[in-house]
């Protein structure tokens, strides 16, 4: 026979082998038990892309279990950009924000910081948002800080000085490579209306 039949032969071999190790993965998985965290996961069907995303799903909720802090989340550097500057006028029915509870975890996070003198990066941000327990995305970390800088709650600062949430392409340079350690994140400065009383 020809080299090109050989070929032909062995291509068409490889294909059949292909077909029936992905035929028997499919049955073993289909089949199989799924334990995720040291616990068994309820299967919702024996499909297996269903059987192999809820044991996924199942896993990802139990390791980051603050991930859906993030109610409304950010998908794009524009979308960031609009949390800096948007109207916050549309509130829940219980009178708070979609992203409330990730608001608390990073001012709470931002206090303790603040507390122990140590200074914020949005490399050190994002470290610390997109790993375990929280696990959010890069654009989830930035999109719930700019909500902050939007509430008065946070602010940037560069080179000891406060950037504007107005700045032309503020989020590609948060994001860039030199801005990622050149740019800083506190809480701001919250004055008591009493003791401001006591001043005036």
């Amino acid at each position: 026979p020809s080299i090109r039949k050989i070929l032909d032969g062995r291509s068409d071999e490889n294909s059949k082998r292909r077909e029936r190790v992905e035929t028997t993965l499919r049955r073993l998985i289909s089949e199989a038990d799924i334990f995720a965290c040291s616990n068994k996961v309820d299967i919702s069907s024996r499909d297996t892309r269903t059987v192999l995303l809820d044991g996924l799903t199942y896993l990802i909720n139990n390791v980051y279990t603050k991930i859906n802090y993030v109610a409304s989340g950010f998908n794009t550097e524009d979308e960031v950009a609009k949390a800096l500057t948007r109207n916050f006028e549309t509130l829940q029915t219980d009178g708070g924000y979609p992203n409330d509870a990730a608001h608390s975890e990073m001012q709470s996070w931002l206090a303790d910081e603040a507390r122990s003198h140590r200074r914020v990066s949005i490399r050190t941000l994002t470290d610390k948002f997109t790993k375990r327990p929280f696990g959010w995305s890069e654009f989830d970390t930035l999109g719930v800080l700019a909500e902050l800088v939007n509430l008065g709650k946070a602010e940037l600062r560069k080179a000891q000085s406060t950037v504007s949430p107005k700045e032309s392409g503020l989020i590609q340079k948060l994001r860039s490579r030199t801005g990622v350690d050149e740019y800083l994140v506190r809480l701001c400065d919250v004055v008591d209306p009493a003791s401001l009383r006591v001043a005036r």
